[in-house]
């Protein structure tokens, strides 16, 4: 599955740990447009594969659960009730990075 290529638009790299420092030192308006960044960004990935495997069942079936967990990801908000997905993986409690 040849996606296309995300970095080759990108004027300014985002990365998660300036995400997490730029809330910690309380510089919330730049915090804001970096997680705005990244959601556009996970929301372009999850429409350029459903995209790509758009009509082959078995590759359909193969990336239903982890286009669930990235949609799951990009939807949510920083205060809303219920349940949260903290980590792509999942694996152990350990895992949750929070932002």
């Amino acid at each position: 599955l040849a996606l296309s290529n995300p970095r080759a638009s990108l004027a300014h790299p985002v990365h998660l740990n300036e995400v997490g420092s730029s809330y910690r030192y309380q510089q919330f308006r730049r915090h804001q447009r970096q997680l705005r960044i990244l959601r556009s960004r996970l929301g372009r990935i999850i429409r350029d594969i459903r995209r790509k495997i758009e009509g082959q069942p078995a590759l359909e079936q193969a990336f239903a659960l982890p286009l669930g967990r990235a949609t799951q990801i990009r939807s949510q908000q920083q205060r809303q009730r219920g349940w949260k997905l903290y980590s792509f993986c999942g694996c152990r409690p350990r895992c949750k990075k929070i932002f």
